[in-house]
């Protein structure tokens, strides 16, 4: 299996390899070391229940209720066209994206793709500075 360091190598290049791929895919590269094998590791509903019950020291059961309010919240803020903006954490917010002309990858004619609007989230300075390690 091997130790932490000699993994380390291989899983770099399969970062590369998936971003050159998909350049889009970082924000969900995660990985964690476990049982001696290195694992990419994404956390999904249950599991955010759960870390924040755990957080509030609350019920699953309230931090389900309170998940769900927040997304509805979000999404009927967006819905209108606002945004919502909590300082050092982020603004989710509607970004417009004008028509254009795009091309069918099969046949390579062209299509047309209608304007668009498109619910975005803009990483805070507090938040950008947790992720990357520093000091705000």
């Amino acid at each position: 299996m091997g130790t932490k360091q000699d993994w380390k190598p291989g899983l770099l290049k399969l970062n590369q390899l998936l971003l050159a791929i998909n350049p889009n895919i970082h924000n969900n590269l995660h990985w964690h070391f476990n049982n001696n094998q290195w694992e990419l590791y994404t956390m999904n509903r249950k599991q955010l229940i759960d870390a924040l019950a755990t957080a509030t020291g609350g019920t699953k059961a309230d931090a389900d209720r309170n998940i769900a309010a927040l997304i509805g919240v979000v999404t009927a803020t967006l819905k209108k066209g606002d945004s919502i903006s909590l300082v050092g954490f982020g603004t989710f917010e509607v970004r417009k994206r004008a028509a254009r002309i795009g091309r069918n990858p099969k046949t390579g004619a062209e299509l047309k793709i209608k304007a668009s609007k498109q619910p975005a989230f803009k990483a805070g300075a507090t938040l950008k500075a947790a992720v990357n390690g520093t000091k705000k």
